[in-house]
């Protein structure tokens, strides 16, 4: 297996490095064997098919994967870098091992297909994708960084691990398809995205970061976890569709996306933020969590469509919005900002929480329609509007 300091540049029609390891638990017993991949120092460019291609599975385990200084540039046909590793709970116990990946000063551009591409599960730990300091710019003909990242609850007891993932100090501009996108969900713990200081301007044809985010409650028995997506010092302008969208749920907890020093500028066909934001009462017991977005210091002027879009609803507490010191201005046709946010009474029994909107220094000028679009309700309890220096 290569590890530190290895070369696999340029073949003429195969991978560079190829990887298939796997720790089985051959007897069903439910007790396995850990699967470990770690690469260091390697170099793999210019290969007719995948540059590093790593299949990483354990059956009751962990399942780890950690790449630190990898080149992986310039496939001719295929992906940069291809990671699919899974923990599995093989007897269906309910117990398996965790599933990590870590990226750590890694480069992945120009390549043919994905930069990077990442599907990493656990069937009863925790999964967690880790990057930092990568640059993953400039897919010709797809997708700079696709995650896919799930903690599942093989045997439904309503227990699973958390499925995290984060990015910091990211870049990937300029890919044919979507920059940056995250599918990050816990099928009943919790879920949780962290960009920082992340690049993502120039997606030649879709958006420039998509994330789903989800916290299930897969038996539906009214007990799940928290869905958190928070972006701090990102980048997102002058993608061909939405610039930065965020779909965030929680099927019982808490629904909070938070957003601070983002500029999301410049799309060339649709919206400049987009966040669609749900704390759902999955079993109808008229019990969920609140559902919380908060804005700071971003910039959204110049998109085609609405400049920043915020759907935001609870289905039995508290749905609070709060925007301080944002610019939307010179949306082509759209709204500068559009807001619907509701607290709803799920069960229609007459409780349920309070809806807030508030905003303090926000600039919304020379829009195609409304400056402020403000949609607001609450089904049992107040809905009120706070606006200061605004």
């Amino acid at each position: 297996m290569p590890s530190v300091g290895d070369t696999a540049n340029s073949a003429r029609d195969e991978y560079g490095i190829y990887i298939d390891n796997n720790a089985y638990d051959w007897n069903g017993d439910g007790v396995g064997g850990d699967a470990i991949v770690a690469l260091t120092g390697v170099t793999a460019s210019y290969n007719y098919y995948t540059n590093i291609y790593i299949d990483n599975e354990s059956s009751e385990g962990l399942a780890q994967v950690t790449l630190g200084n990898v080149t992986a540039d310039y496939s001719r046909s295929d992906y940069g870098i291809y990671v699919d590793n899974t923990a599995y709970d093989n007897d269906g116990d309910g117990v398996g091992g965790d599933a990590l990946v870590s990226l750590t000063g890694v480069t992945a551009t120009y390549n043919y297909s994905t930069n990077i591409y990442i599907d990493n599960a656990s069937y009863e730990g925790l999964a967690q994708v880790t990057l930092a300091t990568v640059d993953a710019s400039r897919s010709m003909w797809d997708y700079g960084i696709y995650i896919d990242n799930d903690a599942y609850d093989n045997d439904g007891d309503g227990f699973a691990g958390d499925a995290l993932v984060t990015l910091t100090g990211v870049t990937a501009d300029g890919s044919y398809s979507t920059n940056i996108y995250i599918s990050n969900g816990s099928y009943e713990g919790l879920a949780r995205v962290d960009l920082a200081n992340v690049a993502a301007s120039g997606s030649r044809d879709y958006y420039g970061i998509d994330i789903q985010n989800y916290a299930y409650d897969m038996n539906a028995d009214g007990v799940g976890g928290d869905a958190i997506v928070t972006l701090t010092g990102v980048t997102a302008n002058g993608n061909y569709s939405t610039n930065v969208y965020i779909y965030n749920a929680s099927y019982e907890g808490l629904a909070k996306v938070s957003l601070d020093t983002v500029i999301a500028s410049g799309s060339r066909d649709y919206y400049g933020v987009y966040i669609d934001n749900n704390a759902y009462d999955n079993d109808v017991d008229g019990v969920s969590g609140d559902a919380v977005v908060l804005l700071y210091n971003v910039t959204a002027n110049d998109n085609y469509s609405t400049n920043i879009y915020i759907d935001n609803t609870s289905a039995e507490a508290n749905a609070t919005t709060i925007l301080n010191s944002i610019t939307a201005n010179a949306a082509l046709y759209g709204d500068g900002i559009y807001i619907s946010n509701y607290a709803n009474d799920n069960n229609a029994d007459t409780v349920g929480g309070d809806a807030l909107v508030a905003m303090s220094y926000v600039s919304a000028s020379y829009n195609e329609y409304d400056g402020v679009y403000l949609s607001e309700g609450s089904a049992a309890g107040t809905a009120s509007l706070l606006v200061e220096g605004s």
